[in-house]
C-alpha cells in the first residue's frame, strides 16, 4: 500500500497537459469515432487518456459573422484568463509549497484530473440560454474580481508581514540588534540607567579589542562625563567580544561626546531602557505575528479557492473557443441546423517533442479533411505520408495554438504551469 502510494504521489507530480479536438462527424455518433480515435492514439502509448469533451451544441451566438469576431475575441480572452490563473496559482505556491491544488464543485472536492476529463458545462452559472458574448463578459468580471481581491489580500498580507519585520528580534551584530532585544529586564538591574533633570545615561557599543582603550579615554571624551560611572554588560557580549557599556554624564555634555565617539570605534546607540516599552514591544510583536498568521491563513484558503473558480471559467473559456472555431470550421448540420463536430480530451502520454510529434502524425491520420469543412473524420489512406501541401493545401487543415496547420480544432489545456502535486488521482 506504501509502494502505491508513492506511486500514485509521483504519478501526480507530473506536468499536465491536455488536448481538446474536435472533428468533423458527419453522418457518425460520437462512440464510433471514439472507438477508432481510442484504437489509433493507444497504440505505442502515445496517450494516456481519451474522452468525450462536453462541449454544448447549443451555445448561442447570433450569425456567423458573430462567430468570426469571438474566434479572435476568445483566443485573447483565453490568455487575459489564464494569466490570472497563473497569477493566482504562485500565490497558492508562495504560501505553501507543496500545496495540492483541487476544484470545488458543489461544496464537493474533485482533483484537477478528474473535473478536467469529466467536465460538464455549469448552466447555473453560465445558461447556455444565454447569448455567448454576454456569458464571456460575465465570466470575465468574475475573473477579474477574484484577480483584485487576491492582489489586496497579498499586498495586506505583504505589508503585516513587513511590520512583523520591522519589529522582530533580529540577530547579528550589536550595532545593529535592537536594544530592547539585548537590555531586558532580566539584564538590566536597578540603578544601571540614570535618568533625571541633569543626568542621562548613554550606551555605547565597544569592540573587544578596543575595551582597553575605552575606559581609559571615555572621561575625557567629554567635560561632564561622570567619572567611574562606564559599566559593561556582561550578558550582552558577541562572539568577537563586542560588548555593551553604559556610561552617565550631564545633558549637557551629550552632543559633545557623540562627536567624540565619531573619531573612534565606540558606537552611541540610541536606547532608554524602560519596563514598560519592552512589555509593550513584546506584546505588539505578538500580536503582529497573530494578524499576519491571520491573513496568511485566509489568504491560503481564499487563492485556493480563487484558483478553482478560475481554472473552472478558463475551461468554460475554452470550451467556447473549442464550439466556435469546430462551428466555423465544420458548419451545421442542414437539417437539424446543430453543430457538426464531435469534440474530445486526449492526454498525451508525454510532453516530449518526439511524442507528441508522433501523436499529431496519428491524430494527422485519423482526422484527415477532405475539403474545407471536413467531409469525413477517418482517413482512407489516399493522403497518407504526405505533407499538407501535398495533401490539398493549408486551407483545408484548422490553424493550431502554436501556429502549425491540423485538419481537426486543437486547443491546449494545461492546468498547472509546473510540475507539482494537483491531488490524488481518482
Amino acid at each position: 500500500q506504501v509502494e502505491s502510494s508513492r506511486q500514485l504521489r509521483l504519478s501526480v507530480c507530473q506536468v499536465m497537459v491536455y488536448w481538446l479536438l474536435a472533428c468533423s462527424k458527419k453522418d457518425e455518433s460520437v462512440d464510433s469515432i471514439l472507438t477508432i480515435l481510442k484504437s489509433r492514439v493507444r497504440n505505442g502509448g502515445l496517450c494516456e487518456e481519451v474522452h468525450p469533451f462536453d462541449v454544448p451544441d447549443k451555445l448561442r451566438f447570433g450569425s456567423f459573422d458573430n462567430l468570426i469576431g469571438y474566434a479572435d475575441e476568445l483566443a485573447k480572452w483565453d490568455q487575459q484568463v489564464e494569466g490570472v490563473l497563473r497569477r493566482i496559482e504562485r500565490v497558492v505556491s508562495e504560501l505553501s509549497p507543496d500545496a495540492d491544488f483541487y476544484v470545488f464543485v458543489k461544496g464537493k472536492q474533485q482533483t484537477v484530473e478528474h473535473f478536467t476529463r469529466t467536465f460538464k458545462w455549469d448552466d447555473a452559472k453560465w445558461p447556455r440560454t444565454r447569448q455567448l458574448g454576454d456569458n464571456i463578459q460575465l465570466l470575465l468580471n468574475q475573473v477579474q474580481k477574484y484577480d483584485e481581491d487576491i492582489k489586496q489580500k497579498s499586498l495586506s498580507l505583504q505589508d503585516a508581514r513587513n511590520q512583523v519585520n520591522t519589529l522582530s528580534k533580529k540577530e547579528g551584530s550589536l550595532m545593529n540588534q535592537d536594544l530592547v532585544d539585548v537590555l531586558t529586564p532580566t539584564v538590566v538591574k536597578q540603578g544601571d540607567f540614570v535618568h533625571s533633570a541633569h543626568v542621562t545615561t548613554l550606551v555605547v557599543i565597544v569592540p573587544g579589542d578596543c575595551e582597553k582603550d575605552w575606559l581609559e579615554r571615555y572621561e575625557r571624551l567629554e567635560q561632564y562625563v561622570v567619572p567611574k560611572s562606564a559599566k559593561k554588560f556582561e550578558q550582552c557580549t558577541d562572539k568577537d567580544g563586542t560588548a555593551v557599556w553604559r556610561v552617565v554624564m550631564f545633558r549637557s555634555a551629550v552632543e559633545g561626546f557623540k562627536a567624540a565617539c565619531k573619531s573612534t570605534r565606540f558606537v552611541v546607540r540610541e536606547f532608554e531602557f524602560s519596563e514598560e516599552t519592552y512589555t509593550a514591544t513584546l506584546q505588539r510583536r505578538s500580536s503582529l505575528e497573530a494578524e499576519c498568521r491571520r491573513q496568511d491563513d485566509q489568504l491560503n484558503k481564499m487563492s485556493r479557492y480563487a484558483w478553482s473558480d478560475v481554472f473552472a471559467a478558463w475551461v468554460h473559456v475554452k470550451t467556447m473557443r473549442t464550439f466556435v472555431e469546430s462551428v466555423l470550421r465544420f458548419g451545421m448540420d442542414s437539417q437539424s441546423n446543430a453543430p457538426n463536430f464531435a469534440a474530445f480530451i486526449v492526454k498525451p502520454a508525454s510532453s516530449r517533442s518526439a511524442c507528441t510529434k508522433e501523436l499529431r502524425k496519428v491524430l494527422n491520420d485519423v482526422f484527415v479533411s477532405k475539403g474545407i469543412f471536413g467531409h469525413s473524420f477517418i482517413s482512407d489512406g489516399s493522403d497518407k505520408g504526405k505533407s499538407q501541401v501535398e495533401a490539398g493545401g493549408p486551407e483545408n487543415a484548422l490553424l493550431g495554438e502554436v501556429g502549425e496547420y491540423y485538419p481537426y480544432v486543437s486547443i491546449t489545456l494545461s492546468p498547472l504551469s509546473e510540475k507539482k502535486s494537483h491531488g490524488a488521482a481518482e
